[in-house]
């Protein structure tokens, strides 16, 4: 076998702001940018403060090893006639209290706060993330509270709290980068054929297939245009915590029969068994 050549090339789709956040060795962080909001509405009535229409937001998801997910590092929202949100830390709730908002069954929520925004001291934020880190494409469900603020009339005075200020959903991709680990270059039914092995695992809609999971392939075959191919779990069982490391091929023999080398967290590297490129192939390209 030959290990190809390692690469520094960067895959990254920037539909946000990306943020560097480190993380512990046993988990990741996927990085979810906005795509569409909706059932946005309004809560208790606030002079100039208009809640209801968002355009924009992010949302960074810490998965572990034990827990889908652990953390929301950082939940942003932008409005078109109000000054954005921006709440660090979200951790998860386990009192009940805010389960009503998400789906029937889910515990899967997590609440932040945030000094002095808009016209209050604190602004408290529920999420409930709809679907699993490993996905494209997630749903964000959201409530947004006034967590204590001062109300005065004839009859009152005095400080109340977790006033309902807006609520709603919106739908993010994800666009965590995702680096180049290893590139083959080749030549298949007499067309150049580059392969650009992408670290981490990703969720790729396959016209045989439909959606599915699993070691990435970019690859950009000369008259036929870019797909991104997935690795079929039976040659690779993966999970998030997969890394990718090199591509390999046969030096002798059919030159078509590619290897991976893959890590589990930080476990000993693993070799894939012989996979078919032309299998590979069809799964993206269709019949060849």
């Amino acid at each position: 076998m030959r290990s190809l050549a390692k690469t520094g090339l960067l895959f990254s789709v920037a539909l946000t702001a990306q943020f560097s956040i480190a993380a512990p060795y046993d988990t990741v962080v996927h990085q979810f940018g906005f795509t569409e909001s909706y059932n946005n509405i309004h809560g208790t009535p606030i002079p100039n403060l208009t809640l209801n229409n968002v355009t924009d937001g992010s949302v960074t998801v810490v998965e572990s090893e034990t827990t889908s997910i652990t953390e929301l590092n950082q939940f942003t929202l932008e409005f078109a006639n109000a000054p954005s949100l921006r709440v660090s830390k979200l951790s998860k709730d386990n009192t009940g209290t805010y389960y009503s908002m998400c789906s029937s069954g889910s515990n899967n929520v997590f609440v932040g706060s945030v000094k002095n925004q808009w016209l209050f001291r604190e602004v408290q934020v529920v999420v409930c993330p709809q679907g699993a880190p490993m996905d494209s494409e997630m749903e964000f469900k959201y409530g947004i509270y006034a967590k204590t603020f001062e109300k005065y009339d004839s009859s009152n005075s005095g400080y109340m709290e977790n006033l309902l200020l807006s609520e709603g959903s919106f739908r993010a991709a994800d666009v965590t980068p995702n680096p180049v680990a290893d590139v083959y270059t080749t030549e298949f039914n007499n067309k150049r054929l580059s392969l650009r092995l992408l670290k981490q695992p990703m969720t790729v809609y396959t016209p045989s297939q439909g959606m599915q999971y699993g070691v990435a392939i970019k690859a950009n075959w000369l008259g036929h245009g870019e797909k991104v191919l997935i690795v079929n779990s039976y040659d690779i069982p993966v999970t998030s915590f997969t890394q990718s490391i090199a591509l390999s091929a046969e030096p002798e023999g059919d030159p078509n029969m590619i290897t991976i080398t893959y890590m589990e967290n930080s476990d000993a590297p693993n070799t894939s068994r012989m996979i078919n490129l032309r299998d590979l192939l069809e799964s993206a390209y269709g019949p060849l």
